[in-house]
This record gives C-alpha cells, sequence and structure tokens, in this order.
C-alpha cells in the first residue's frame, strides 16, 4: 500500500496530486486529497501547484494495494 510517507521518500517532501496519480497510476480526485494551506512548488515536477500533505479515507483506500511504477 501506498502511504503518505512512502510517497514522499520516492516523490520528495512537497508532492502535487498530479504526480501521484502518474507515478501509482491512480484517479485521484481533489476531494480524495488533503492539502496545505499554500501553493508551492511541487519537488518532483517542480511546478506550481496545491500540494498534497495527507489522503482522506477514500484517497487512501484508492492507493490500497498500488505500486510505485517508477518514473
Amino acid at each position: 500500500m501506498a502511504s503518505m510517507e512512502s510517497i514522499h521518500e520516492a516523490l520528495g517532501p512537497n508532492v502535487c496530486r498530479r504526480c501521484i496519480r502518474k507515478r501509482y497510476k491512480v484517479n485521484l480526485l481533489p476531494e480524495h486529497c488533503v492539502y496545505a494551506h499554500f501553493p508551492g512548488e511541487c519537488s518532483c515536477c517542480g511546478k506550481p501547484h496545491n500540494l498534497v500533505i495527507g489522503l482522506s479515507l477514500s484517497g487512501r483506500i484508492k492507493l490500497l494495494g498500488k505500486r510505485d511504477h517508477g518514473r
């Protein structure tokens, strides 16, 4: 299962939903994520986005059994 700790290890401490979706091949919607109060630069893609700091219960369920597909 992909957790926020494993996501941060793989993608960096500041990561956007788009990079999580691409890396883990999961259809995360905005309501599946908990966002930081202010946008910032994603440590994976380098673009300014809303940064994911956690996942809702439905987001964690979507990532259940998902593996890191690498770059």
